[in-house]
């Protein structure tokens, strides 16, 4: 994308080639994401994945994002990069969820696979020591 007006004709073009969902990804500028948004909605088309840096994930999920890919728009809106996240900022998260009925498709086998989370001691040494077992673990 190369601006607002490229996006919707992006759109336009990908609704007239029969594509049935658009994939988002990373990059796009807010101007941009809001005029493809904007373009899909009005012709019905439902968009999701990757929630760009610029536009975050209230906003994504507020514009009518259907699927948020992966956990890292999560992640970005509760902080949680730097820090460990409140029990209040994930509430919020779940909340707006569960009000703009998204589906989360965390793809678990990445964060296994690339980032390592299936190493305990790995992520214990990156978070100090402050990995919490689920309940039941």
């Amino acid at each position: 994308m190369n601006s607002p007006a490229h996006a919707a004709q992006r759109v336009r073009e990908q609704r007239e080639e029969g594509w049935y969902l658009l994939k988002v990804h990373e990059g796009l500028t807010a101007a941009e994401y809001d005029s493809m948004a904007l373009t899909a909605n009005r012709l019905g088309m439902p968009y999701g994945g990757h929630i760009p840096n610029e536009v975050g994930l209230e906003h994504a999920l507020q514009a009518g994002q259907q699927t948020v890919d992966h956990l890292d728009g999560y992640l970005e809106f509760m902080g949680a990069m730097e820090r460990p996240a409140t029990d209040e900022q994930i509430q919020r998260a779940v909340d707006l969820s569960l009000e703009s009925g998204a589906w989360v498709v965390p793809t678990m086998a990445l964060w296994e696979s690339i980032i390592g989370a299936a190493d305990w001691e790995a992520m214990r040494a990156v978070r100090g020591g402050e990995v919490h077992a689920a309940a039941g673990d």
